[in-house]
């Protein structure tokens, strides 16, 4: 069973700049609650994929929010993973939190 409260290690202190945009997550994360991502660079609309948080070629994606206008988003964690990552998406751009 997972406690309320769980690190994301796969954010902690990883910020990925790739070709001009930027995605930033906090440190700690409480399951069921809300984190505020925010980022820059890119334009409207941004997806946001949700991932296991672990490294891979291929993560597994738990979830997808389309159509985002506006930093920061508020993002409620429903994530039952014990780690968690995040690929921003703009145009042909990508940026990512993550290990």
């Amino acid at each position: 069973m997972l406690s309320l409260k769980f690190s994301l290690l796969v954010l902690f202190a990883v910020i990925a700049k790739v070709a001009g945009l930027t995605i930033y997550t906090p440190e700690k994360v409480v399951q069921c609650g809300k984190i505020s991502l925010t980022f820059e660079g890119g334009s409207a609309p941004y997806s946001i994929q949700v991932t296991d948080g672990v490294q891979a070629a291929n993560p597994e994606f738990v979830d997808e929010i389309k159509d985002v206008q506006t930093s920061p988003y508020e993002y409620p964690v429903t994530s039952k993973e014990d780690k968690i990552g995040f690929v921003l998406h703009s145009g042909d751009e990508i940026a990512y939190s993550g290990e």
